[in-house]
């Protein structure tokens, strides 16, 4: 789903497109190019020719509907995003695929604020392809902050401490801790998380807020 080389894919599927202009896959390939560049308006173009070429291109759908997000258009990256996995092919031996498109709708609607509904959606994803119960991936860590902003505060301080026993020095994973623990009524705990948070990344804002909050609520 990413080029890894978005520049050099970018001047190779120019050149492919040169031989080749109505391939709906080269324009789907470019667009994926421009949209790892952070071009996310050159993008939706090139997608957007792609579609007209096969309107039911998931692959194509998917990258528009990360354009979208990237520049604020979230109701149509929703649409956009529904129809990819509406169109995604169920094969076997496809099923990590698929539920990463689920994992791109639950971003899609954590941003919009609906968290209950971004929440329901992991869930799908993880009946489709469950992620390693013994490992970190990113949808582990969008789990744990939606537990958080659904109230299931000692779900996500199990997350939060589980993240942190593969990554001790990443400070959003402390945040996160520090939160699920205020509202468990936990300040004292949660002082020592926001803290570790705060000393790994003191130019943060959002840490110094939540480590005035929180000592104000332990010295109550």
């Amino acid at each position: 789903m990413k080029t890894g080389r978005p520049q050099e894919a970018l001047e190779q599927f120019d050149k492919a497109l040169e031989i080749k202009p109505d391939s709906a896959n080269y324009h789907t390939a470019k667009g994926t190019a421009l949209n790892e560049l952070g071009r996310y308006q050159e993008s939706l173009e090139e997608l957007d020719r792609a579609l007209s070429l096969n309107q039911k291109s998931s692959n194509a759908l998917l990258q528009k509907s990360i354009a979208l997000k990237n520049i604020g258009r979230l109701d149509e990256s929703l649409s956009s995003i529904n129809l990819a996995i509406q169109y995604f092919p169920r094969y076997a031996g496809l099923e990590l695929i698929l539920a990463y498109y689920y994992e791109i709708k639950a971003g899609v609607l954590m941003i919009m604020g609906s968290f209950g509904e971004a929440l329901s959606v992991l869930d799908e994803a993880e009946k489709i392809s469950p992620v390693n119960r013994k490992g970190y991936d990113t949808r582990r860590l969008m789990r744990a902050n939606l537990l958080n902003l659904n109230g299931r505060y000692q779900e996500a301080l199990d997350e939060f401490t589980f993240l942190l026993s593969f990554s001790p020095n990443n400070a959003f994973f402390h945040y996160g801790k520090a939160i699920a623990l205020e509202n468990l009524g936990n300040y004292s705990l949660a002082k020592v998380e926001i803290e570790n948070a705060y000393q790994l990344d003191p130019t943060n804002q959002l840490f110094k807020t939540a480590r005035d909050r929180i000592e104000k609520q332990q010295a109550q």
